[in-house]
């Protein structure tokens, strides 16, 4: 394989009308408007055109490279083989040997290609279609890339999931200006290769350049939609879709859809499956958002605790108090202090958080009577006595 370009995987999206390809049989062509064509070794020269990623060569003799490389329709058995190059994503093999096993349908079962111009006899007397794949060696880097060739078929890790195939018998028919690729009586290619999401359409020929998508009656996909029917080639966009286009569900789009419990931390996008989207992600909402209300330690929830930002106490109905027992509370007589403080309690407006005790004889209107008097009253217990005398008075004996 050539290998004095290095391959790379750079998009360079190009804003330009597109173009196909047009000329005739192995000549070195300098401007880029002769079609891809096939005619001895490496029979197959010009341009082919995609949106994405610009010119592709097929023959070292239609860009000038010093490099000797092109592709070769065998006439014999209509196999394709050799390599393409394109500036921006570097070398397109279109030999097993290079590209490991195509992902599907592979047109020659024995591994003799993966590229095939069927049927061969038909050359100069009729469209001959081409079948398979071809595949851009950089989506193999790192891992599937041994140094010479790709070793799987998948995606490698440095390609962003990206695997390079490039189909030439797709089933997108296009419409009347295009289709898949076949070879005309004449020896150019025609019709347009479908090369995934990166590549994208790939264009043979100038004569096969589409009308913009809303002279197609099609619809052009938003970032944020899908395409249920076909994606066909338009002059103006790469997402033109043969019917309505339909919104992405929430996960296509990488985003969150928040329950109710929950607000967005970011921006609420549209979606096929939510009304509540959010595009970076969700957050709980505060309790006084639902309507909720945070209980005290001195509270319990009657209802049920809810998630929330601000709080992990939040009740769905009105918190309502505790008893004093509840709250580990002690709740003072008429005679007694509270050591400590007040707590509101659902049983009582006493009720002390740490004790009651006695209060003193003076503080319940008592007088202490000292030996030798007695009380004509009541003797009560106080908090500094055992002789308060209330309801009367000490008396001497």
């Amino acid at each position: 394989m050539p290998m004095g370009k290095i391959l790379n995987y750079v998009l360079i999206v190009l804003i330009v009308c597109l173009l196909g390809l047009a000329g005739s049989w192995l000549y070195n062509f300098s401007l880029k408007t002769q079609p891809a064509q096939s005619s001895s070794s490496d029979n197959v020269s010009g341009w082919a055109w995609s949106r994405n990623i610009g010119w592709i060569s097929f023959n070292n003799l239609t860009d000038g490279s010093e490099i000797s490389y092109g592709v070769k329709v065998d006439p014999g058995n209509g196999k394709l083989s050799g390599y393409a190059w394109s500036g921006n994503i570097g070398w397109i093999s279109f030999n097993e040997s290079d590209t490991s096993a195509p992902p599907s349908d592979d047109p020659c079962s024995d591994t003799s290609c993966i590229a095939k111009a069927t049927p061969p006899g038909q050359f100069g007397k009729s469209n001959v279609y081409v079948e398979g794949w071809a595949r851009a060696l950089a989506a193999c880097q790192n891992n599937l890339w041994d140094g010479t060739k790709c070793t799987g078929s998948g995606a490698g890790d440095a390609s962003g999931g990206w695997d390079g195939w490039i189909r030439f018998d797709h089933g997108k028919t296009g419409g009347s200006y295009g289709g898949e690729v076949y070879i005309g009586t004449n020896g150019e290619f025609r019709g347009w290769a479908w090369g995934g999401d990166i590549i994208g359409w790939i264009s043979f020929n100038c004569l096969d350049a589409p009308p913009n998508c809303s002279v197609q009656g099609g619809d052009v996909c938003e970032a944020n939609e899908n395409c249920p029917g076909t994606i066909v080639p338009a002059g103006d966009t790469d997402e033109c879709c043969n019917q309505t286009c339909v919104l992405k569900t929430c996960s296509e789009q990488e985003g969150d859809i928040c329950q109710q419990n929950e607000e967005c931390f970011g921006t609420i996008i549209s979606a096929s499956d939510s009304t509540s989207c959010c595009n970076i992600g969700c957050i709980l909402k505060t309790c006084a958002q639902q309507s909720g209300d945070v209980c005290q330690t001195y509270e319990f929830c009657p209802g049920t605790i809810i998630s929330a930002r601000d709080s992990n106490t939040c009740c769905n109905v009105t918190c309502q108090l505790k008893t004093c027992a509840a709250q580990g509370g002690d709740i003072c007589q008429a005679n007694e202090n509270c050591f400590g403080t007040i707590l509101p309690a659902s049983d009582s407006t006493n009720c002390c958080s740490i004790a009651c005790e006695l209060k003193t004889c003076a503080e319940l209107g008592g007088e202490i009577c000292e030996w030798g008097t007695f009380c004509n009253g009541q003797i009560i217990p106080a908090g500094d006595t055992n002789r308060c005398c209330v309801n009367g008075y000490c008396e001497s004996f």
